[in-house]
């Protein structure tokens, strides 16, 4: 079964997302100049919450995709399933050749990374990423990650990421 998606967003660089439920497969299509540029990613786990897992942004002649998997749902993390995961992936379209230039994990974690915010800073050329990982403790859970464009350009996956610790007082359940 193939529906397609509304994705709320403030950019309109996202022109529609078609999902395959029966495989959880999502196709993007995103416009740029008279351009359609598709993507295809596969989302395992919820669909429902979409936009807390999946975001996107668009600098120059690049489009960076940011979505959290989970491969080994539907079983939760126990003693029963110790492979369980969840996968903070990152994709960046070259929109001149239509070609992924970057298609890797970023970061991976045994339970419940949600919340997801992306943005591209032109400043210091970096995609800043930030997210909760509900494996770390109640007070370090926020986190915020980026990697360089001239890491992403070289296909380095060089990716820091940093908790949020208890004297901070940025708002930690919804980063932004």
């Amino acid at each position: 079964k193939v529906d397609t998606l509304k994705i709320e967003s403030d950019d309109s660089l996202l022109n529609q997302a078609k999902v395959d439920t029966n495989n959880n497969i999502l196709q993007l299509y995103f416009l740029y100049g008279s351009d359609t540029i598709k993507s295809q990613i596969e989302i395992s786990g919820s669909l429902s919450s979409l936009n807390e897992i999946l975001q996107f942004d668009q600098y120059k002649n690049f489009i960076f995709i940011v979505w959290v998997s989970e491969p080994f749902k539907p079983y939760r993390f126990s003693d029963n399933n110790p492979k369980f995961c969840n996968e903070l992936h990152l994709r960046v379209i070259d929109v001149n050749t239509k070609q992924d230039i970057f298609n890797d994990i970023l970061y991976k974690t045994n339970c419940c990374i949600n919340r997801l915010n992306m943005m591209f800073n032109p400043f210091n050329q970096s995609l800043l990423v930030a997210y909760n990982d509900f494996s770390k403790s109640d007070d370090k859970y926020l986190m915020f990650g980026w990697i360089s464009l001239n890491y992403i350009k070289q296909k380095k996956k060089v990716f820091y990421s940093v908790e949020s610790v208890l004297q901070d007082k940025s708002e930690k359940r919804y980063p932004k």
